[in-house]
């Protein structure tokens, strides 16, 4: 509803969203802060469901794992740097060897390098 411009409409379902996890809450925010509010209770209710790299790479976010305490960056080669942004090219997923090799459709060339 924010991003369709309808305000009034998002906070509506950001308050129906909430109310199961605190019944006494409420927002009287707008524009960008009314959008950052329903970016991070998004986050919230859907923690570790693997919403975040799609979330990330819609919004071009700046991912940070500088501080990452259960994965180090730099035990990661291919996550070479602690800080990326959505549409950074590690981001993309390579297309899986194994299909390149059986699909007759698609070849190298499609790959997203």
């Amino acid at each position: 509803y924010y991003l369709a411009g309808n305000e009034a409409a998002a906070k509506d379902m950001l308050k129906q969203i909430m109310v199961s996890r605190n019944p006494a809450y409420t927002c009287d925010l707008s524009g960008e802060e009314l959008y950052n509010e329903i970016c991070i209770q998004k986050r919230i209710e859907t923690w570790l469901e693997g919403c975040r790299y799609f979330d990330a790479k819609r919004r071009n976010e700046t991912m940070d794992r500088n501080a990452s305490e259960n994965h180090s960056y730099t035990a990661i080669v291919y996550f070479n740097t602690g800080e990326y942004t959505g549409h950074d090219y590690r981001m993309i997923y390579r297309i899986p060897q194994k299909e390149l090799e059986t699909n007759t459709s698609i070849g190298p060339e499609d790959d997203n390098e």
